[in-house]
């Protein structure tokens, strides 16, 4: 059902019809790897819409493929998530995207997803292990301190150093942080349903960091749309030391909690061991998506 409107859509397009429209693509992750960024900033091309609480939208986060309570509602509750999008015409179809990172490391949102939509277009951005690790126990620390909890995530680097000092690294894959970094395992599962470069589309998130505007030019490829996002559209945080909008008001930085310069401390000890624990998983991963990050 479409709604009458003499107004302009949410990018500013006039347009007669609105419709709530379900996604052609989702954004897929795991904590702190840039899903909020990389969403932020695709929206930069005029032929995607983004299903954001700021666009309207209920959630930011929809969890509709990986909780089964949201699964549940059914597929009216996820369409009254999406943004109003002008109808569809001979010129111009708008992409909604959708981004939750729970969906990566969700055992049946692969094949839900599938079942929503076998053409439906899967956008995974992973980053240097060691580092997406230590961003998401900076996260945690600052969600415990403003809580008011105790702050173990800050203690982390004692647990690390005990773990390789006594040389019992199987305790590491008990460990959330370090899982959430061992991508290939998660990854796997998904390759059984969607194909790599075909309809799953892997995004370096450092890459991303330091240049976000080849990042993208790649994705806007992947989803055939025009190639609409520039280097002029970013401008350089010398406070964050990332890429933020260049928007005619000024920049935009996403808000205070990105691109923190304050990192939970981890001593070089525990960094230069985590990089070897990784190292085998990262090449498992480059081998399986078929190129390499320079991690």
């Amino acid at each position: 059902m479409f709604l009458f409107s003499a107004y302009a859509d949410e990018s500013g397009s006039q347009c007669k019809y609105l419709e709530r429209k379900l996604p052609g693509a989702v954004i897929i992750g795991v904590k702190k790897s840039g899903t909020y960024a990389l969403l932020r900033y695709l929206s930069l091309n005029e032929r995607v819409r983004p299903a954001l609480k700021e666009n309207g939208c209920n959630l930011n986060e929809i969890h509709f493929f990986d909780s089964d309570l949201n699964y549940s509602f059914g597929l009216e509750w996820y369409k009254k998530q999406m943004p109003l999008v002008c109808k569809k015409t001979e010129e111009k179809d708008y992409v909604v995207i959708e981004k939750t990172p729970g969906y990566f490391r969700s055992e049946k949102a692969p094949e839900r997803i599938k079942k929503f939509d076998q053409n439906m277009k899967v956008i995974l951005i992973v980053r240097n292990p060691v580092k997406r690790l230590q961003s998401e126990l900076t996260h945690c620390d600052h969600r415990q301190k403003k809580l008011g909890l105790n702050r173990k995530c800050l203690k982390m680097n004692d647990f690390f150093e005990n773990v390789f000092l006594n040389g019992n690294q199987s305790d590491l894959f008990g460990n959330k942080f370090v899982r959430n970094s061992l991508y290939y395992l998660d990854l796997k599962k998904w390759l059984r349903l969607f194909k790599i470069n075909e309809s799953l589309h892997v995004v370096d998130g450092d890459s991303f960091i330091q240049r976000p505007w080849l990042e993208l030019s790649k994705i806007e490829i992947f989803l055939n749309l025009p190639n609409k996002i520039q280097r002029d559209n970013f401008i350089y945080d010398e406070k964050k030391n990332f890429y933020c909008l260049n928007e005619t008001d000024g920049q935009n930085c996403l808000g205070k909690n990105k691109g923190r310069k304050e990192h939970v401390y981890l001593s070089q000890f525990v960094k230069s061991k985590l990089e070897i624990f990784f190292n085998k998983w990262n090449f498992l991963l480059f081998d399986l998506i078929g190129k390499n990050f320079n991690w």
